[in-house]
């Protein structure tokens, strides 16, 4: 018997393909969706740590506003806990390739002493001479620069620093301080680093170091991303600032004695070239006053010549004539000499003072930059603080928020589905129940049977489900986001933890609703179970108390409507599984749209301004620049501005660096011409005193208007107060807007204007002003908001592949669940649809009494989705912002349409399929079933 039992159970899944079908692809859109979006993360963060650990990344990066001694790297390598300490230099400068100028970050580098930080070479090799240099490929490409290029480098900016402003690529390689895209800030050029490039570490004057890289004995075997590693680090942080404060103050008192002794030796040495010069002065007075004398008694002794030659003989004569000859020579000698000597002194004078000022030069800018030190202090730059590994652990962390709001969705649905179709099978086999029984099979058999059923059904789905999300989802996001990385693809390993949980979770949903359903069965006695069970009893709907609805409904209308609500299970299902999915169409293509409009909401109606030229420092004043701006032929109106890179923190105890754009208006009136500043309420009024912070840097944070932030230059060393007058709406990046006034009065320093925002005139075309601007040595780069637009439509191609992978699950789950609802809808219902085709019901007409019932659970469904899809495109949205970007979350009715559009098609083709089912059903068969 028990070989019989088994046979049955085994099949009965072959009966009931379609079922077994449903329940499989239920538990594989669950298992699948929640094991692929759990490895997400983890496959992101897991890849960029062995990446990391491959090249020695530093924990922390230390530096130095007056630079690092011997003493100080001796000291940090003898502090407990540190493993490997390795100083060296860094400077920004703006670099010239073939006539295009770049923004670029010079570290030095040494072959043999770097352990940490090493560079992987993806073409040419290290560079071992002074005049070499390899430059950092970021992901987005190197434009113009190739192996055998020469990196020409302001060389008037590096004077003192370097040896070789003129710099040969000789390799290409890449960088695990330079993850991402955006490299890093600069108080110089554009205020955003465009390239890095190591030269070796000799190319670089001074002995004392601008940067030191510190690597923790704690860290070595830890994930970077980890809470632990973060702890660890700033744990062995806080032992490096206890001792950093005493070593920067004694610095701070070196350095300030350094140059008040050089400034007595520069005063001591004035006064001896004064001395010298006046001596060598008085020696040159003395022998021009002699030459005259003697060109006086020349002048004399020639006229008395001249006056007694009548009575000299002719001899006498021309022997006077000879001496007077041989004299005139030598004055002329003596005046030869005394213009060499004159003229070597005024040069020698000219050279010295030159170099006298020059000197006193470096000692004010010296003295200047001591005074701004107000407390002398080391910064330090941890990994989470590294601007490319932020944004990529922001990335991650998005990913890993999806994972957590997603699978909710399937999994509700996996439970209703198992509730839905168990229930179904069970009632079905409710007289073979009863018949087991009364063969001696006990209750614990009988339940495996089902139990078995759903297991292996789960078991097949989930399986499959996670090897298929492992490798798929994980690759699918990661193409969308490797574009902006330099980070190795990620392995796709097989998280056994997750397949764990995605095949367990799905187990207990399917296994406790299948055991509830059939321990409900098992509780009646054997004689119940061996009659078929009564349907349940009629009720009224609610509709049919709405009389003046109902009343006009015609008679199959109202079949339909007592099918629909008369079976909770079903209309639940249904109803729930069509919400999801429409929810999740909603979230997709809204979140689509709104990745569409970015560009344009950006740089169309926030900043208004079509063309964006950086201006070179001192070249303002030239003509051709000012006769360009007046024109207008190319330009509407402009405005004159200053843009820089800051570092903001708020007035809080939290001291997390965050770096954003501080731009100063040179004319604040005009500045909602060309940058709308507006809140959600009204337009921000701008005047002398506001201070006014995009909304994202203001939402991480967590300041309002009237809040204090504290703000410094990446040149100064300490931060100031400000107080926030207004909270400015804006999509990509963060800035901070403030006048010149305050510039000045904050900064106590005069503004140098290197920014001009310019609006071209409706015809003229952009890219030809474009091109006029290149014969304008003003400007050292221009670019077009159309240009930026471009590349950030590029750079937002990440999110197609997001909305794709939700369109694709949402669809596939409506599909599920709408296949299923209509084939126990048609399953239980044989009786029925046999009895109206003996009544004489066309095909056509069968097939509707059928399906409205389907396409009225879906239309309540959409309904309800569509609004539910609001707040889940608002989570989403939510999640995948980051600290560069955030989304514009208004709503147009677009995405409700192509969601709705969408579940409707759904509906119809699955409809559409079940056709041929309903035309297949044997009247004579289906009416006999129940004798």
């Amino acid at each position: 018997m028990g070989k019989v039992f088994n046979k049955s159970s085994r099949k009965n899944i072959f009966e009931t393909l379609g079922r077994y079908l449903s329940l499989v692809s239920v538990t594989f859109l669950g298992a699948g969706v929640f094991a692929g979006l759990l490895a997400i993360a983890p496959e992101m963060r897991e890849t960029a740590n062995n990446y990391f650990d491959k090249y020695n990344l530093m924990d922390v990066r230390l530096q130095s506003p007056l630079g690092f001694t011997e003493s100080d790297v001796d000291k940090i390598k003898n502090i407990d806990g540190v493993s490997v300490v390795q100083e060296g230099n860094c400077i920004d400068s703006i670099g010239e390739v073939d006539n295009e100028k770049y923004t670029m970050r010079i570290h030095g580098y040494s072959n043999k002493k770097n352990k940490l930080n090493t560079l992987e070479v993806i073409e040419g090799r290290l560079p071992k001479k002074r005049d070499e240099t390899v430059i950092v490929i970021p992901p987005d490409g190197l434009e113009n620069i190739t192996i055998e290029k020469t990196v020409h480098l302001d060389s008037k900016d590096l004077e003192g620093a370097i040896h070789n402003s003129k710099l040969k690529v000789v390799g290409i390689v890449k960088s695990p301080m330079y993850p991402h895209n955006k490299q890093a800030n600069t108080s110089k050029g554009s205020g955003s680093i465009d390239f890095v490039l190591f030269t070796p570490q000799k190319n670089f004057i001074s002995e004392i170091k601008s940067e030191i890289f510190v690597k923790f004995k704690s860290t070595n075997k830890l994930n970077s991303f980890s809470d632990e590693y973060e702890e660890k680090v700033n744990k062995e942080v806080r032992k490096l600032k206890s001792f950093s404060k005493p070593q920067a103050k004694g610095r701070f008192i070196e350095v300030k004695e350094e140059v008040q002794e050089a400034q007595k030796r520069l005063s001591l040495k004035r006064n001896d070239v004064e001395r010298e010069f006046n001596e060598i002065q008085n020696q040159l007075s003395q022998t021009s006053d002699d030459l005259k004398i003697q060109n006086n008694l020349l002048v004399t002794q020639d006229a008395t010549l001249q006056k007694n030659r009548s009575s000299m003989s002719i001899e006498e004569y021309n022997q006077k004539i000879f001496e007077l000859d041989s004299m005139k020579d030598r004055i002329e000698k003596a005046e030869i000499e005394y213009d060499q000597k004159n003229s070597k002194f005024e040069e020698g004078r000219a050279k010295t003072t030159s170099e006298l000022r020059k000197a006193q030069e470096t000692i004010d800018k010296e003295e200047k930059d001591l005074r701004e030190i107000k407390s002398p202090q080391w910064f330090f730059e941890t990994r989470s603080q590294n601007q490319g590994y932020a944004i990529y652990k922001g990335d991650a962390q998005s990913m890993a928020g999806m994972a957590s709001i997603f699978p909710i969705i399937f999994f509700l649905v996996a439970a209703l589905v198992s509730l839905t179709t168990m229930t179904r099978m069970i009632d079905d086999e409710r007289i073979l129940i009863g018949t087991f029984k009364s063969l001696g099979y006990s209750d614990k058999k009988i339940a495996w049977r089902y139990l078995s059923y759903s297991i292996s059904a789960t078991l097949g789905g989930s399986v499959l489900g996670v090897f298929l999300g492992f490798k798929v989802l994980p690759k699918i996001v990661w193409d969308a986001y490797s574009h902006q990385y330099s980070v190795p693809d990620p392995s796709l390993r097989f998280h056994w933890l997750f397949a764990f949980l995605s095949i367990v979770t799905m187990l207990l949903i399917t296994t406790v609703v299948t055991y509830l359903t059939i321990r409900k069965n098992l509780k009646d006695t054997t004689s119940e179970l061996l009659l078929q069970k009564s349907p349940p009893s009629g009720k009224r709907i609610f509709l049919e108390k709405l009389t003046f609805i109902w009343g006009k409904l015609s008679f199959s209308q109202k079949v339909t409507q007592r099918n629909i609500f008369l079976d909770k299970k079903r209309m639940t299902m249904t109803i729930i599984g069509v919400v999801g999915s429409t929810a999740l169409l909603v979230t997709g293509f809204s979140l689509r749209s709104s990745a569409n409009h970015f560009p344009e909401q950006q740089y169309q109606q926030i900043m208004k301004y079509d063309l964006v030229g950086s201006l070179k420092e001192g070249k303002t004043d030239s003509s051709d620049f000012w006769d360009f701006l007046d024109d207008k032929k190319n330009v509407s109106e402009y405005l004159l501005l200053r843009e820089e890179s800051i570092e903001i923190q708020s007035d809080s105890s939290n001291k997390e660096r965050h770096f954003i754009n501080l731009v100063t208006l040179d004319n604040s009136k005009k500045i909602n011409q060309f940058i709308d500043l507006k809140n959600k309420k009204s337009k921000i009024d701008f005047s002398q005193n506001s201070v006014v912070l995009t909304n994202n840097i203001a939402r991480i944070l967590d300041v309002n208007t009237g809040d204090k932030i504290k703000v410094k230059l990446l040149d100064s060393a300490d931060f100031l107060e400000m107080r926030i007058t207004g909270i400015s709406e804006n999509l990509e990046l963060n800035y901070l807007y403030i006048s010149s006034k305050l510039y000045t009065e904050k900064f106590d320093q005069k503004l140098s204007l290197n920014t001009a925002f310019i609006k071209i005139p409706d015809k003229v075309n952009s890219g030809t002003v474009k091109k006029k601007t290149g014969n304008i040595k003003a400007f050292s780069n221009v670019e077009l908001s159309d240009e930026k637009m471009e590349e950030l439509k590029e750079n937002l191609k990440s999110i197609d592949m997001v909305v794709i992978i939700m369109i694709v699950l949402a669809s596939l789950l409506a599909i599920v669940v709408l296949y299923n609802v209509t084939n126990i809808n048609i399953e239980e219902r044989k009786r029925e649809i046999a009895t109206i085709k003996v009544l004489g019901f066309y095909n056509q007409e069968t097939n509707a009494y059928v399906f409205r019932e389907t396409i009225g659970l879906s239309v309540m469904g959409t309904i309800i989705g569509l609004f539910l899809g609001i707040f889940l495109f608002l989570q989403v949205i939510q999640s995948i912002e980051t600290e560069f970007y955030v989304f514009d979350k208004s709503l147009s009715f677009a995405p409700f349409i192509y969601a709705a559009t969408c579940v409707l098609f759904y509906t119809i083709f699955v409809n559409f399929m079940m056709m041929p089912k309903i035309k297949r059903i044997n009247m004579l068969e289906s009416l006999k079933s129940n004798e």
